[in-house]
């Protein structure tokens, strides 16, 4: 550095030579004492000295002249130190000022030396440690003993496994199993454990949750504070070395990747032992050690912050296929990379500069030969004094795994879409049915014919179940299983899932009871769709296996718990296959499938709905004893109030039956109902019913399966008796065999129910016969529904089954419907017109509802209007009502409409200031 002409040009009190001179001391010794001294006297100063302190604290004399002579001068300040030049003498403004910034610098190029020297102790610390894989090789094959192999081994398990400490388990000279954990200087001498096992080509690994125990070296980890433990075998080539352990201190579960990382270093460390005791496979054992380097396509990288020198060990280089005169830089990597995953990259470097964070990215690179990659990134920063002195990391190519990874979440999608499909299509059809029947339920009916329309309907509910459970299977399976929380009744869920069974049940001439105690709420919080699914599978399980005899279904109610139980008098279950009967697609033996059919899936999905919603099973059954299945459920009572039964009380029934149990059930319910219950067995009721005390029965109920005759054949001869053919007849009947109409008519039957009768079912049935009857007590006054108003309802439905349904279920709403078939008409609509609501389904052509309700919202921006969009789907996929809210509407309905569902969306509309457009 020249410096003469300056400082002749700056007048500079001291020969330029000297000056100089005092540069190269600076340059050579740096800000040290005598150098400041030296500058001193060249100045003509008594004393200079160079002071610093922290930033905050000011220095000791002010910066002008004291009386003394003493004074400051600011050399430096950055964002921890501030550094002066203290002297006394007469103070030179325009010489200080020269010597001021190389003083600075001066102080600069000192730090750096310092953090340089910082960072090479680092560095020689560190040496015992793989910073890569490919460094690990290197140190490895230079290792001369099995303590030099045990120390890299296992401080490479502490760094890439993340864990305490590493252990190393090998043979000495004489055979003897020794382990060796460096962290705590042992190399103590083991007996035969569970972790030797692996050397006796068992199990490929052993992951352990350490604990006192008769195994002697676990017994020892214990003892040194470690609680788990992963092994390995040291396996190369045919052969097991040892072991491989990563302790730690507390019970955890490690990661796939470093599984994978154990893996790849006891195949290193093995290979390691195998050349250290036998040279003459030297070679071997390098190609060994460098194909593990390769195994995983994954390779070193360092980057020092303060030079910007980047290093790329091999691996890397072939990753990126670069020649082998390529030289890394900051500017030559970044073409590798596109703009998006460069800023990723680079917002995590200057994160880990700052703070040292490490980073995990998965990245698409480019690499030279124009090959696209993925590639994951991991980087981590070697700190000292709180600043980051070097930045390492690794690169390894998961093409293959993304790929895979991208295959499986385009598989699942597909799934998902194909089972979104096969609902929707099933849906429509079935919400025609469904709804066609509902709507002809609303209309006059015969007792016969309203029988016929709800087994349609019951019928198109179960097959509604079916769909239903193909979703649920998936959703099982992937562990999204969702349940509601929501008020239903016990009776409705029971005995519309008994009812879907009961039919296959007539058909073996099975009787099925149904016993709900009178301490269970009828209103209870929980999910009625599962709950009706579990006693749907236990009562289908049971009449599968039942050839003779009865199903019997029971509820009762204790400490918030509900427990049902299914008991039949079927083929039993053994002992020992009484587990073996939840498994999947497994039944208790080979011929029972081939006998009884079925997939034994039943069983295993009801397990799981159970577990789901917090409760546990429990299975009682021996060979050819029937069996009878427990369930239990935490559900609570609702705080709602159940609508209040008809009355029904002071009612004199005499009840004929040819069932035991049936009898009892029947009696409770009746008795529940405030009636008072006479029971008679077939051969007496006539003379039971002529010596009645009291006088004549208001009611007769009887079975049609009676012994030795039948319901219809008593109510005929009741009919022939004079005094006796006013009283009433209700018959109870299974879903087969039924009695036809003439029969009905001779026997002046003025109700058929079939069996079981629900509660509910029975009040409603007594309460009718009661108010044809003439009986007291019928005049109860009901209160009218409440008045709605009457809105103006657009709906868009392409299918135009389904598309009468809807309208006939809005119009009996008191509701005026326009319809139009597809969602670009509805746009068009809405805008022309005035609307309360919007009926909005979601497949259409030319515009589906979503589209349909986005280009709505934006019609209607800005003009203060808001028309409610109801959605309707078929779909009823997890996520459709997300899109549907996402895209604008305001409530979701699913197909088959639920009529009450559907009133209390509209109603809460006619009675909204803004439920309107307009």
């Amino acid at each position: 550095m020249s410096v003469h002409g300056p400082s002749l040009a700056l007048g500079l009190p001291v020969a330029p030579e000297r000056f100089a001179l005092i540069c190269d001391r600076l340059a050579l010794e740096g800000p040290q004492r005598p150098v400041i001294a030296e500058i001193g006297r060249q100045l003509g100063l008594e004393r200079l000295e160079l002071r610093s302190a922290p930033v905050g604290q000011e220095p000791p004399l002010s910066s002008i002249a004291t009386s003394t002579g003493a004074w400051t001068f600011p050399v430096r300040s950055d964002a921890e130190t501030t550094t002066w030049l203290e002297g006394n003498g007469t103070r030179d403004e325009a010489a200080l000022g020269l010597i001021a910034p190389l003083l600075a610098w001066s102080l600069v190029q000192e730090a750096s030396r310092t953090r340089l020297e910082h960072r090479m102790a680092a560095v020689e610390r560190s040496a015992a440690h793989a910073r890569d894989l490919a460094h690990l090789v290197t140190q490895l094959l230079g290792a001369g003993d099995i303590d030099t192999i045990a120390h890299l081994g296992t401080a490479s398990v502490v760094m890439m496994l993340g864990v305490d400490a590493g252990g190393l388990i090998s043979t000495d000279p004489s055979g003897r199993w020794i382990l060796r954990v460096p962290e705590r200087g042992l190399a103590v001498e083991i007996p035969p454990s569970e972790h030797l096992e692996l050397t006796r080509r068992g199990p490929v690994e052993l992951e352990l949750d350490l604990a006192p125990g008769p195994d002697s070296l676990d017994q020892a980890l214990w003892g040194w504070g470690y609680r788990h433990s992963f092994s390995v075998p040291l396996d190369y080539g045919n052969q097991q070395r040892g072991v491989l352990l990563a302790l730690s201190t507390s019970k955890r579960t490690l990661s796939p990747d470093a599984h994978v990382a154990a893996t790849q270093l006891s195949f290193m460390i093995g290979a390691a032992i195998d050349r250290q005791g036998d040279q003459r496979r030297l070679a071997r054992s390098e190609e060994q050690l460098r194909q593990a380097g390769g195994l995983a396509r994954v390779g070193g990288w360092d980057y020092d912050p303060l030079t910007g020198r980047v290093e790329w060990s091999e691996g890397v280089r072939r990753i990126f296929e670069v020649d082998a005169d390529f030289v890394p830089t900051s500017a030559s990597t970044r073409g590798f990379y596109s703009a998006q995953a460069l800023a990723r990259l680079e917002e995590k470097m200057l994160e880990c500069v700052r703070d040292g964070a490490a980073w995990d990215l998965e990245l698409e690179i480019t690499t030279s030969t124009g090959r696209r990659l993925w590639a994951r990134h991991l980087g981590n920063a070697e700190r000292v004094d709180g600043h980051t002195v070097r930045i390492f990391g690794a690169i390894q190519d998961v093409t293959d795994q993304h790929e895979a990874r991208e295959q499986a979440l385009t598989a699942s999608r597909v799934k998902s879409q194909f089972l979104a499909n096969t609902s929707h299509e099933i849906r429509t059809p079935l919400n025609g049915i469904l709804g066609m029947t509902q709507l002809a339920l609303g209309t006059q009916l015969t007792s016969e014919q309203r029988e016929y329309l709800e087994a349609v309907h019951s019928s198109g509910q179960n097959l509604l179940a079916i769909v239903n459970d193909i979703l649920d299977i998936s959703k099982i399976e992937s562990g999204k299983l969702e349940l509601e929380r929501i008020p239903f009744s016990v009776h409705q869920a029971v005995f519309g899932a008994v009812r879907t069974q009961a039919g296959r049940a007539h058909e073996k001439g099975l009787e099925v009871i149904v016993d709900i105690s009178p301490g269970v709420p009828e209103v209870l919080l929980g999910d009625p769709v599962r709950m009706g699914q579990i006693v749907n599978n236990l009562v289908g399980n049971a009449v599968k296996f039942t050839e003779h005899g009865q199903i019997h279904i029971a509820a009762s109610m204790s400490a918030d718990q509900v427990r049902i139980s299914v008991q039949d008098t079927g083929i039993g279950i053994p002992p020992n296959r009484i587990d073996a009967i939840f498994d999947a697609f497994t039944q208790a033996d080979g011929s029972t499938n081939r006998r009884f059919g079925g997939t034994g899936l039943g069983l295993t999905i009801t397990r799981e709905l159970v577990r789901s919603m917090g409760g546990r099973m429990e299975v009682e059954s021996g060979v050819g004893q029937g069996s009878t299945f427990h369930v239990w459920l935490a559900l609570s009572a609702a705080p709602v109030q159940p609508p209040r039964a008809p009355p029904t009380g002071g009612l004199r029934v005499m009840l004929i039956s040819g069932n035991r149990r049936g009898k009892a059930v029947l009696t409770d319910q009746l008795e529940q109902l405030g009636c008072q219950v006479v029971s008679a067995p077939a051969a007496e009721a006539m003379r039971r019913l002529l010596e009645s005390e009291g006088g004549p029965v208001d009611l007769l109920i009887a079975d049609q399966e009676l012994e030795g005759t039948t319901g219809v054949e008593l109510f005929e001869a009741v009919e022939n008796h004079e005094g006796l053919n006013r009283v009433p007849r209700l018959l109870l009947t299974r879903t087969t065999g039924r009695p036809t109409a003439a029969q009905l008519r001779a026997g002046a039957v003025r109700r058929v129910l079939t069996r079981p009768v629900s509660t509910v079912e029975l009040a409603e049935t007594l309460f009718e016969l009661r108010r044809e009857a003439g009986l007291s007590g019928v005049d109860t006054p009901v209160a009218p529904p409440p008045a709605r108003r009457a809105l103006r309802v657009l709906m868009a439905e392409d299918n135009a089954i389904n598309a009468r349904v809807a309208r006939r279920l809005l119009e009996r709403l008191g509701h005026h419907v326009t319809h139009v078939t597809d969602g670009a008409r509805a746009v068009d609509a809405v805008e022309q017109g005035r609307w309360d609501a919007v009926l909005m389904d979601m497949q259409m052509p030319l515009l589906d509802g979503l589209d349909a309700t986005r280009g709505i919202r934006e019609a209607e921006r800005g003009t203060g209007r808001r028309v409610p969009i109801i959605a309707l789907t078929a779909n009823a996929m997890k996520g459709d009502d997300v899109l549907c809210f996402a895209a604008g509407m305001d409530a979701y309905l699913t197909k088959p409409i639920d009529f009450d569902r559907l009133a209390s969306v509209l109603d809460a509309l006619a009675t909204s200031a803004t439920g309107t457009s307009g």
